[in-house]
């Protein structure tokens, strides 16, 4: 019996030898496992957070086109009320009575004088015969002159035209710059 004996010794040291290590390469994998689901875990953090950026990212994008039509519509609906003034103060311009229009005359002519000699002066056809002492020229605008000095190189716009649309563009401007301010 003493061989049986050696032979049942030498299993049951091999099965707690077996059973230790099958033990331990159980709570090795669950150890491997546990670390498997932390990165897992971690991974999904991180995809989320990235998600949740770009998702951030596109809300940013589209509230800031939308801000950017809206103030497109706003400034395309101040231009159309504009031109409609515009248009407005063009035909109340034109039809102003011979008075006033004389008035215009007189106070354009001085202003024209302090900035060249004048030689000719254009003006509407309405206009012509309120200018005397120029060699007047009728010219397509609402009112108001053009003069030029005697060797035509030099030439200042005082037409109503002009000063309207001058007046309009600064009008413009400054909406667009209150609409588009930061």
């Amino acid at each position: 019996m003493g061989i049986e004996k050696v032979k049942d010794d030498v299993l049951e040291k091999a099965n707690k030898e077996a059973e230790k290590l099958i033990g331990e390469g159980k709570a090795e994998a669950r150890r491997i496992m546990k670390e498997a689901e932390k990165a897992l875990d971690k991974k999904k953090e991180q995809e989320a957070s990235s998600i949740e950026k770009m998702k951030e990212g596109m809300k940013t994008r589209m509230v800031s086109a939308a801000e950017l039509e809206a103030k497109k519509g706003m400034l395309n609906a101040r231009k159309k009320a504009l031109d409609k003034v515009l248009e407005k103060v063009k035909a109340k311009v034109k039809s102003l009575p011979e008075s006033k229009r004389l008035s215009h005359i007189e106070k354009l002519l001085e202003r024209a004088k302090k900035e060249l000699e004048i030689a000719k002066v254009y003006c509407a056809e309405q206009d012509a015969r309120l200018v005397s002492g120029y060699n007047v020229k009728k010219a397509e605008m609402l009112g108001g002159l053009m003069a030029e000095n005697s060797e035509g190189n030099v030439i200042v716009d005082f037409s109503y035209d002009s000063l309207l649309e001058e007046l309009y563009r600064d009008m413009m401007k400054e909406i667009s710059e209150s609409l588009f301010k930061k």
